[in-house]
């Protein structure tokens, strides 16, 4: 939750849907106002949902990892790269 002093303005839940990725959904009560997008309108007022995702050199690796395992997991754990064998 967000309080200012004025009342609570947002307030979010989350999981960890896996290492160094988050998922939160919440609701912005008060909105916000920013010159760059006052054109338009648009104060962010209302539901969200936000996805964080933590990028370093280790994560790279792991990625490839779940990639190649999420790959051969929907080949069947064929090996559909040409060539091989």
């Amino acid at each position: 939750m967000r309080n200012t002093g004025n009342g609570i303005e947002s307030f979010s839940v989350g999981v960890n849907l896996f290492k160094n990725l988050w998922l939160s959904a919440g609701y912005n009560f008060a909105g916000y106002e920013d010159n760059d997008f006052s054109t338009a309108g648009y104060t962010s007022r209302g539901p969200y949902v936000k996805l964080r995702f933590k990028f370093d050199s280790g994560t790279t690796k792991d990625v490839a990892a779940w990639w190649e395992k999420t790959r051969n997991s929907l080949a069947g754990g064929r090996n559909n790269n040409p060539g091989d064998s």
